[in-house]
Protein backbone atom coordinates (compact mmCIF):
# COMPACT_ATOMS: atom_id res chain seq x y z
CA UNK A 1 0.00 0.00 0.00
CA UNK A 2 1.19 3.14 -0.74
CA UNK A 3 0.83 6.36 1.34
CA UNK A 4 1.40 10.21 0.88
CA UNK A 5 2.47 12.33 3.30
CA UNK A 6 3.51 16.62 3.11
CA UNK A 7 7.29 16.99 3.47
CA UNK A 8 9.32 20.10 4.00
CA UNK A 9 12.86 20.59 3.52
CA UNK A 10 15.07 20.52 6.57
CA UNK A 11 16.84 23.71 6.73
CA UNK A 12 19.86 22.24 8.16
CA UNK A 13 20.30 19.85 5.75
CA UNK A 14 21.92 19.64 1.59
CA UNK A 15 19.16 19.36 -0.16
CA UNK A 16 20.93 16.59 -3.05
CA UNK A 17 21.67 14.36 0.52
CA UNK A 18 17.64 14.76 0.85
CA UNK A 19 17.42 13.81 -2.60
CA UNK A 20 20.01 10.66 -2.57
CA UNK A 21 18.22 9.07 0.80
CA UNK A 22 14.67 9.61 -0.84
CA UNK A 23 15.68 7.74 -4.00
CA UNK A 24 17.99 5.13 -1.96
CA UNK A 25 14.45 4.48 -0.15
CA UNK A 26 12.15 4.26 -3.16
CA UNK A 27 10.40 7.00 -2.30
CA UNK A 28 8.86 9.33 -4.70
CA UNK A 29 8.73 13.12 -4.16
CA UNK A 30 6.48 15.68 -5.96
CA UNK A 31 5.48 19.13 -6.27
CA UNK A 32 2.21 20.19 -4.07
CA UNK A 33 -0.29 21.63 -6.31
CA UNK A 34 -2.51 24.42 -5.92
CA UNK A 35 -5.37 22.14 -5.33
CA UNK A 36 -3.65 19.67 -2.31
CA UNK A 37 -4.86 21.45 1.31
CA UNK A 38 -1.84 19.79 2.29
CA UNK A 39 0.82 22.25 4.36
CA UNK A 40 3.99 20.87 2.76
CA UNK A 41 6.10 22.04 0.08
CA UNK A 42 6.08 18.77 -1.47
CA UNK A 43 4.63 15.33 -1.47
CA UNK A 44 6.18 12.17 -0.12
CA UNK A 45 4.94 8.95 -1.47
CA UNK A 46 6.08 5.53 -1.07
CA UNK A 47 4.86 2.23 1.39
CA UNK A 48 4.97 2.19 5.21
CA UNK A 49 8.64 0.67 5.65
CA UNK A 50 10.34 2.88 2.97
CA UNK A 51 8.65 6.12 4.60
CA UNK A 52 9.60 5.04 7.79
CA UNK A 53 13.11 3.90 6.80
CA UNK A 54 13.72 7.13 5.05
CA UNK A 55 12.60 9.58 7.57
CA UNK A 56 14.38 7.48 10.35
CA UNK A 57 17.89 8.45 8.52
CA UNK A 58 16.75 12.28 7.93
CA UNK A 59 16.32 12.28 12.07
CA UNK A 60 19.77 11.03 12.44
CA UNK A 61 21.35 8.87 14.66
CA UNK A 62 21.27 10.26 17.79
CA UNK A 63 17.35 10.67 17.71
CA UNK A 64 15.13 8.46 18.86
CA UNK A 65 12.49 7.89 16.10
CA UNK A 66 8.82 6.75 17.47
CA UNK A 67 7.43 4.65 14.56
CA UNK A 68 3.86 4.11 16.23
CA UNK A 69 3.59 8.35 16.78
CA UNK A 70 5.16 8.53 12.62
CA UNK A 71 2.42 6.38 11.61
CA UNK A 72 -0.49 7.91 12.88
CA UNK A 73 1.09 11.38 11.18
CA UNK A 74 0.70 9.20 7.83
CA UNK A 75 -2.51 7.83 8.51
CA UNK A 76 -3.81 11.55 8.99
CA UNK A 77 -3.28 12.38 5.79
CA UNK A 78 -4.29 9.04 4.20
Amino acid sequence: MTFNVPFTYPVDCDVTKIIKLIETHNVEIDAQTSWCPWPGDMILSGTKEDLINLFIELDGPATSFNEEEFMEFVEDYN
